[in-house]
C-alpha cells in the first residue's frame, strides 16, 4: 500500500510514521500536538470543530478547550506560524480551527526488500575534504568490522570520528547487499525520534505503536551497514525520557533539552556521577569548540582520547549498565 505524506512550506508530514520533517530533518512535536497537526492537515482548508479535535486528540480523556488552545499555540510556535509571513493555523471564532497553508498530498511506495541481484546503494555523505593522516585507523577499523557486527568509535567532538566512520563504510560498501546508510542523531532533541529518523533514512514505513519492532522486523533478513552518528548528550536524554521513572511534559522536555547544562543538572537528580567525571565532560565539551573553531592551534594526543573513552564508558555504565564495543 502506498504511504501518504503532506508537504507544506519547508515541512513534510508523514502520518504513518508519526513524523514531521523540516527541511528533511525530524522536528520534535509532542504526541498530542502531532495528532492535532495530522487532523488539521488531512482536512486542510476546512474548519474542524473544537469538539471534533478534542475527541480525536484526547479520545479517552475529558479535557476543556483550554487544553486545545495550549496545544494549538505550541503547534503554531513549532511551525513558525506568523513569522516571515507564514500562516498555517487559523482560528474560526466560536467554531474551531483550519489549516490554511497550501498542502501537496503525495503518495509514495514504502521501501520493501529489493529483488535478488538488485543494486542497492545508500546515503553516505561525500567527504568535504581530503582525509589526511587517518589511513592506519581506517584500515584497522575496516578489518575489525569484517569480523564484528558492532563497533564504537569514540573521541571528543571535532577530531574526525564521523569522517573516519564514513571512510570505513565507503571502503566496505560493496560487501553489503542491502546498502550502507548514514543516520545523523546528534541534532535530535528527543531520543524517541531515533527510530523514526532511522526509518526515514531507510525508507521504511513504521507502525505508530512499537516502531522498534518494525525496524527489527525489516532488518532481520538484511545485510546492511548502518552508521549511527551520535553524541554523549543523546545518552543523557534517553535516560531522562525512558529510564528515570519521571514523566516529563512536552513543554518541560523542550525547555530541558534546549541547554546542555540543564540536561546535566537533571541527570544528577537520578544518577551519581563523580565530580571528576563531570569536570572532564566539561573539559571535552570546551575542547570540541576549540577543535571546531581553532583546529590548527589545538593538539589532541592518544592519552586524551583514551581518557575520553573512559569517561564515556563510565557514563554509559552508570546510566544503562552498558559497555562499549571494543576492537
Amino acid at each position: 500500500m502506498d504511504e501518504e505524506s503532506f508537504a507544506f512550506g519547508s515541512f513534510r508530514l508523514i502520518p504513518a510514521q508519526r513524523m514531521l520533517l523540516e527541511d528533511g530533518k525530524p522536528l520534535r512535536l509532542g504526541s498530542r500536538a502531532l495528532e492535532l497537526l495530522i487532523a488539521l492537515v488531512e482536512h486542510s482548508g476546512e474548519t474542524i470543530q473544537k469538539d471534533q479535535l478534542i475527541a480525536r486528540v484526547w479520545p479517552d480523556t475529558v479535557v476543556d478547550e483550554g487544553a486545545l488552545r495550549v496545544h494549538v499555540a505550541a503547534l503554531r510556535k513549532a511551525l513558525g506560524d506568523g513569522r516571515a509571513g507564514n500562516r498555517y493555523i487559523v482560528n474560526d471564532p466560536g467554531r474551531g480551527y483550519s489549516f490554511v497553508a497550501p498542502v501537496a498530498r503525495e503518495q509514495r511506495q514504502p521501501a520493501t526488500a529489493p529483488p535478488d541481484g538488485a543494486t542497492v546503494g545508500g546515503n553516505l555523505p561525500m567527504p568535504l575534504t581530503r582525509i589526511v593522516g587517518r589511513d592506519g585507523i581506517i584500515a584497522a577499523l575496516t578489518t575489525q568490522l569484517a569480523q564484528r557486527r558492532f563497533l564504537t568509535v569514540v573521541g571528543p567532538g571535532g577530531i574526525g570520528k564521523t569522517t573516519v566512520a564514513i571512510a570505513v563504510a565507503e571502503t566496505l560498501r560493496a560487501s553489503y547487499g542491502d546498502g550502507v546508510w548514514f543516520v545523523a542523531l546528534a541534532s535530535l532533541a528527543d531520543p524517541d525520534l531515533v527510530p523514526s529518523s532511522l526509518g526515514a533514512v531507510l525508507g521504511i514505513s513504521l507502525p505508530r505503536v512499537n516502531p522498534v519492532f518494525g525496524l527489527t522486523a525489516w532488518l532481520r533478513d538484511k545485510h546492511a551497514l548502518i552508521v549511527l552518528d551520535s553524541t554523549l548528550e543523546i545518552a543523557f536524554k534517553e535516560y531522562l525520557v525512558n529510564d528515570s521513572g519521571t514523566y516529563y511534559s512536552d513543554a518541560q522536555l523542550l525547555t530541558l533539552f534546549s541547554k546542555r547544562h540543564l540536561v546535566q543538572q537533571e541527570i544528577q537528580k537520578y544518577v551519581t556521577i563523580d565530580a571528576a567525571i563531570w569536570k572532564k565532560i566539561g573539559h571535552f565539551n570546551g575542547l570540541r569548540n576549540k577543535l571546531v573553531h581553532e583546529r590548527s592551534t589545538v593538539g589532541l594526543d592518544d592519552a586524551q582520547i583514551k581518557d575520553y573513552r573512559s569517561v564515556v564508558e563510565t557514563v554509559l555504565k552508570k546510566l544503562f549498565k552498558l559497555k562499549l564495543a571494543r576492537g
